[in-house]
């Protein structure tokens, strides 16, 4: 009787192993499917990131994708739109440029902002007569320049056509 007792403990705990192992393969199974996906979707990253770095595309500090070449902030691609149009853009206009351009998710309050903080660096000027955005024009460079000689010509001065003093 004790030896049929032992018997039947050990068939169940022998059924009870049994039982355990075939859900451990089946675990098995479906995690190495598991981790061979995950092992191809690391792959197509590494290739991506690949690829991306080929065409410049790093992580800035802040941890935000930047293209060498493209400007980093918002501002900073008005800035270089602006420089294009002397005259000035309407905001929905830069917005467009933008959009065509770098980002085509952006949205017009993403771009009040910058513009404004841009405003306040007086990097650009807000032209309120055409609602326009535009980097202030130097008064230097816009005035006409006049070049008076240091000479009196109308008390007959002469000069030498190469020692005009202008």
């Amino acid at each position: 009787m004790f030896f049929r007792c032992m018997l039947s403990i050990m068939e169940d705990s022998f059924v009870n192993m049994i039982s355990r192992k075939q859900k451990l393969e089946k675990s098995i199974k479906t995690l190495e499917k598991r981790m061979e996906r995950e092992k191809k979707e690391y792959d197509e990253l590494c290739i991506a990131i690949d690829v991306m770095q080929r065409f410049g595309v790093q992580v800035d500090e802040s941890g935000s994708a930047t293209q060498e070449g493209i400007p980093a902030t918002i501002g900073d691609m008005a800035l270089e739109i602006l420089k294009e149009y002397p005259d000035g853009l309407t905001a929905s206009q830069i917005l467009k440029e933008i959009q065509d351009r770098w980002k085509p998710e952006l949205v017009r309050t993403s771009l009040s902002p910058p513009l404004s903080r841009l405003k306040e660096k007086e990097l650009i000027e807000y032209i309120d007569s055409n609602a326009h955005w535009r980097i202030p024009k130097n008064e230097e460079s816009s005035s006409a320049v006049t070049l008076e000689p240091s000479g009196n010509f109308d008390q007959g001065d002469d000069y030498d056509e190469d020692e005009i003093p202008f």
